[in-house]
């Protein structure tokens, strides 16, 4: 009946369908109870809600995020975990230091410039996540190469080896 979502997902599915229209309450319960599924498939183009009102919550759920949104969430996200390891540590920071060093600048802009790229690519529905993950992930060696050449730093065959295991992990995911 109407409460297995995964049969009429089956048969949209089946029929090769890019668009559904049905109430929200059932079509984000489908969603939610099949999301393996549903990403897998990733032929929905739209989704047209009818027969009852939408809740806050519903409306917040289905309201598309485009990828610059969803890199600020994730750049905000990331600095707020840095600042609190920060915090916790009670590191020390040479703030003025940092703010005239050109390789800070330059690496900052290089950062956010890939993580741009990798919200682009992945905003594509015909680009694999796990394959534009690897690549970004690649980027570690070169971080850990700069961090060697440019600040002289010590022990980079165990970096090296911390980087391999992680790349060897992704890479495992993608076959």
């Amino acid at each position: 009946g109407l409460e297995d979502t995964s049969l009429a997902l089956h048969y949209a599915i089946k029929g090769r369908a890019t668009v559904l229209l049905g109430a929200p309450s059932y079509i984000v319960r489908m969603f939610k109870d099949n999301e393996d599924t549903v990403r897998s498939y990733g032929r929905f183009r739209k989704v047209l809600y009818g027969g009852e009102m939408m809740t806050d919550g519903q409306r917040m759920t289905t309201e598309p995020i485009t990828s610059a949104q969803l890199q600020f969430w994730f750049m905000l996200i990331l600095s707020v975990m840095y600042l609190a390891y920060i915090l916790l540590k009670k590191e020390r920071l040479d703030v003025k230091g940092c703010l005239k060093n050109p390789y800070i600048w330059l690496m900052s802009f290089f950062l956010v410039f890939g993580d741009r790229l990798l919200f682009i690519a992945n905003a594509d529905p015909d680009s694999k996540v796990t394959v534009m993950t690897l690549i970004k992930q690649c980027s570690v060696l070169v971080t850990i190469a700069v961090g060697k050449i440019v600040y002289k730093e010590k022990h980079i065959l165990r970096k090296l080896i911390c980087a391999g295991i992680i790349l060897a992990g992704i890479l495992l995911a993608v076959l």
